[in-house]
């Protein structure tokens, strides 16, 4: 097993969460796509087997991902509500104007 290149994919998963956690989705995005050819390169040189250090990596890695899931249904779900708010705004004033005296 290739240690450096399981810390590596480890700092990034951190990172990635990291950026989930501080609400910065383009820096989630960037991350995410390099660890995942990250993650492609090392089970390509390195595969699965029962070394307890790359169990409980994929343990960590797994945790994190879910994390980061939640928070972006969070944040989708933020997002959802203010353009239901704009959306209703936005009715209400053609609703003014439309009962406006000419």
């Amino acid at each position: 097993m290739a240690d450096a290149d399981l810390g590596a994919i480890l700092d990034q998963t951190r990172a990635l969460r990291s950026a989930a956690e501080e609400d910065d989705w383009e820096r989630v995005a960037r991350v995410e796509a390099g660890r995942r050819l990250a993650i492609e390169a090392f089970f390509r040189d390195n595969p699965p087997g029962a070394q307890p250090a790359l169990r409980e990596a994929i343990a960590e890695i797994q945790a994190s991902d879910r994390l980061v899931m939640r928070l972006a249904q969070a944040r989708r779900d933020r997002l959802r509500a203010e353009l239901e708010r704009i959306g209703q705004g936005r009715n209400a004033v053609r609703a003014y104007r439309a009962h406006q005296a000419p």
